[in-house]
């Protein structure tokens, strides 16, 4: 890394070592972190990487436009607790949306990063939220941003409503797309937790 970093970025990162899990840190040091990915990809050093912003029970206060925002945890829920009886939060929907402006323009840094580097192409990025939004934070109907060729295997710019979809397609999907096949050479559809439906979904290779 330090080979593509000036001096003062060099200095930037010394300062903030340590101070990552501070609120207004989170996005500087997530585009980090998205640098080194970038730049150890492009020379082989890694293959894969999984880069999570936030903890489970995300309560970083982000400060978007001057304005510091309550909990993410909160906004969430619409209301000032991690439970399901609080003092509405005025104005929640509308936090959540920037939060999710905010982490589309941190992606995009990486697909920056990834295109500077020559990778974007024969990569797939996968940007997607753990749960969904409210109180019930439902696993149904979370949705999941793919971007990047995978070097032709993917049908990209369309939007696929999938409902009902096991999480155990789209990681299969994403594991052929990637070229990893079974021994024999045919494709992998059973990965994952066995309890759920196998398969491909067909709508997203090419």
């Amino acid at each position: 890394l330090a080979c593509t970093l000036n001096e003062d970025e060099e200095q930037a990162m010394a300062t903030l070592s340590g101070q990552g899990h501070l609120n207004d840190n989170r996005i500087l040091m997530a585009k980090m972190h998205m640098d080194l990915i970038a730049l150890a990809f492009s020379c082989d050093f890694a293959r894969a990487a999984t880069l999570q912003i936030g903890d489970g029970n995300d309560g970083t206060e982000y400060t978007i436009n001057g304005q510091r925002l309550p909990s993410f945890h909160y906004v969430s829920h619409r209301i000032y607790s991690d439970g399901s009886e609080g003092e509405a939060i005025e104005g929640a929907e509308d936090m959540h949306h920037a939060i999710d402006r905010l982490m589309a323009q941190t992606i995009h840094h990486l697909l920056d990063r990834l295109n500077e580097h020559g990778v974007l192409d024969s990569t797939q990025a996968v940007w997607c939220s753990d749960l969904e939004n409210g109180v019930s934070h439902s696993y149904n109907n979370v949705p999941f941003v793919v971007v990047g060729g995978a070097s032709g295997a993917l049908n990209s710019g369309q939007f696929i409503d999938l409902g009902g979809t096991s999480h155990e397609k789209l990681f299969n999907t994403l594991i052929n797309s990637a070229g990893i096949r079974h021994e024999n050479g045919n494709y992998i559809t059973n990965f994952g937790d066995s309890s759920l439906e196998g398969g491909l979904i067909d709508e997203m290779l090419s």
